[in-house]
């Protein structure tokens, strides 16, 4: 049940986390976008990436590979009220970042939004990066 739940905290905090990021490139529908209010809707184009397929999932949060049968869960996204979102885009935001680094501090919410955001990237650029981990340390670094 823990694992569950960990993982359904890691998919809401990367999403908004990732709504805040590209706020900028969003059409506002009013002037009104609030993104903390709003309702979880079902998107079938959900997911961003297979869990299963990521190396960068933590073994202990792989709900599919530990056993949950269903995968509706996965099928949401957050959608504000007063706005609309735009789909993440690895390609643009890897350019965007280009010789920029990124860091994620904290616990292991933290992490679980590295972990995300790194499979979100691998499914868009699979052979292209390089994954260190020294100590409590991992870089991942797309050339």
């Amino acid at each position: 049940m823990f694992k569950t739940s960990a993982l359904f905290c890691l998919f809401t905090i990367l999403v908004l986390t990732l709504t805040l990021a590209h706020a900028h490139k969003t059409k506002l529908q009013s002037n009104k976008c609030n993104f903390f209010k709003g309702s979880w809707i079902m998107d079938r184009s959900y997911p961003m990436y297979n869990g299963s397929e990521c190396p960068f999932v933590d073994p202990g949060l792989n709900c599919q590979k530990n056993g949950r049968s269903d995968s509706m869960y996965l099928k949401f996204k957050w959608k504000p009220h007063g706005c609309s979102l735009s789909r993440f885009n690895g390609e643009r935001f890897l350019k965007r970042n280009r010789g920029k680094k990124i860091m994620f501090v904290g616990d292991s919410l933290s992490s679980n939004q590295w972990q995300s955001l790194a499979c979100m990237l691998y499914r868009t650029v699979r052979s292209n990066q390089t994954f260190e981990i020294m100590g409590p340390l991992s870089t991942l670094s797309f050339p």
